[in-house]
């Protein structure tokens, strides 16, 4: 890629204190890309504070706030960031798009709904979604510790749902997909006119 790109990191996803992998991932990249080229990170209040302690420079951040609803408990504070980022999704303006790099940092709605709408509203852009494990479809049974299982924990059965609406999304309209599942690299690759990966 050119130097003296615009990238944008979108991580409404960022939940709790701790550092995730995926939250690794997203900052050490920032700070890489930094060094050339224009970085903005929107993230949420727990987010922020996240990579403020992992050195991220508070000039990149940018604050979707979701504070609000932190205090009302985990599925209405998830629904809510859902919502906070679709709604400033549509609200962001890109100017030059043919030279904006959007990361989704992972699969979760939060981020890749947002990246989605910006993709439809600025086609020109450069869409990179992460993508860390396909969940095991839960109909057909599935393996844990050698045991073969016909119904999975509610835990499984909700990541298999996270993914099943945005999976089609980003094979159709993601320009690169960052996987860290071997498995996965097949699912993603996408086939040139004639045919080739």
């Amino acid at each position: 890629m050119k130097n003296n790109l615009e990238f944008h990191i979108i991580s409404m996803s960022t939940y709790g204190i701790g550092l995730s992998g995926g939250d690794r991932i997203f900052i050490e990249l920032s700070k890489v890309l930094a060094r050339k080229n224009s970085v903005r990170i929107y993230v949420w209040e727990e987010g922020w504070g996240i990579c403020r302690r992992e050195g991220v420079k508070s000039s990149t951040l940018v604050l979707w706030s979701a504070e609000f609803w932190s205090k009302s408990g985990f599925f209405i504070n998830y629904f809510a960031r859902i919502f906070i980022s679709i709604l400033e999704s549509f609200k962001l303006k890109l100017e030059n798009s043919d030279r904006v790099v959007i990361y989704s940092a992972s699969e979760f709605w939060q981020d890749t709904f947002s990246a989605i709408i910006l993709k439809l509203r600025y086609p020109k852009i450069i869409w990179i979604a992460a993508w860390y494990q396909s969940a095991p479809n839960p109909f057909i049974g599935f393996s844990e510790k050698g045991k073969k299982n016909f119904f999975p924990n509610l835990r499984a059965l909700a990541y298999w749902f996270v993914q099943l609406p945005v999976r089609p999304f980003i094979k159709k309209y993601a320009d690169i997909v960052f996987v860290t599942s071997e498995p996965d690299r097949a699912n993603f690759q996408k086939q040139d006119k004639k045919g080739k990966e």
